[in-house]
């Protein structure tokens, strides 16, 4: 137990990537691990695209990169240098995945669940009855990109949870041949770390947790 929490407090998001090439073998158990996540009545709604073909990496950087200049004409009320400002970040979150040897795309499953479907027939928006369910797709998925990122970092790989570039995922899925059954929802760079980010700032465990009763009587 010991070496598992080790393990998740030892994790770092990282960004930057040595030209090391990784085997598939690597990224297979990798997705293997992914795979062994729980998920809402074991439905496994996720679909993992691993690339590791430079040319395709960088056709799917080109689309994020038309995305962020098309915020010009996205947001005609924004200021010149508040939207250049905003593009400079977007670029700075956004396009580092291309540096890496190895880019896994995470998919979820954009189609109703049955209990979506039954409180849909009863009346309730499509939107209302995921939130009623927790939105248990999106959970499930974000469970199985957690195990893919630790079983990377004890195989001694760097990696990084990216938020998807949301204005440009249907782009990047139609590239990687993704039917409209699957929404982007995470981009996940793996390679040999060229960096060691020092530790970010954690909440001590006891600040958002709590036991009730309070204390255990004796």
């Amino acid at each position: 137990m010991d070496q598992f929490v080790e393990l998740a407090r030892s994790r770092r998001s990282v960004r930057k990537f040595t030209d090391e090439s990784v085997p598939r073998e690597d990224v297979a158990r990798m997705l293997e691990a992914a795979s062994c996540a729980p998920s809402g009545g074991n439905a496994q709604p996720w679909l993992f695209v691993a690339v590791d073909d430079r040319e395709v990496i960088l056709k799917c950087r080109k689309v994020v990169e038309d995305g962020i200049e098309s915020l010009n004409s996205l947001l005609p009320g924004l200021a010149e240098s508040d939207r250049k400002r905003l593009q400079g970040r977007l670029r700075s979150f956004s396009l580092f995945f291309s540096g890496a040897p190895v880019v896994i795309f995470a998919f979820v499953e954009s189609g109703e669940g049955p209990l979506v479907r039954a409180l849909v027939d009863s009346g309730v928006s499509a939107a209302d009855a995921e939130t009623m369910l927790g939105h248990v797709g999106i959970v499930s998925a974000a469970a199985a990109v957690e195990n893919l990122l630790l079983a990377a970092h004890s195989m001694g790989y760097g990696a990084c949870w990216m938020h998807p570039p949301f204005f440009a995922k249907e782009g990047i899925a139609g590239l990687l041949g993704v039917g409209s059954g699957h929404e982007l929802m995470a981009i996940v760079p793996v390679g040999r770390p060229a960096e060691r980010p020092a530790p970010p700032a954690k909440k001590p465990s006891a600040s958002v947790s709590r036991f009730i009763p309070p204390s255990r009587p004796r």
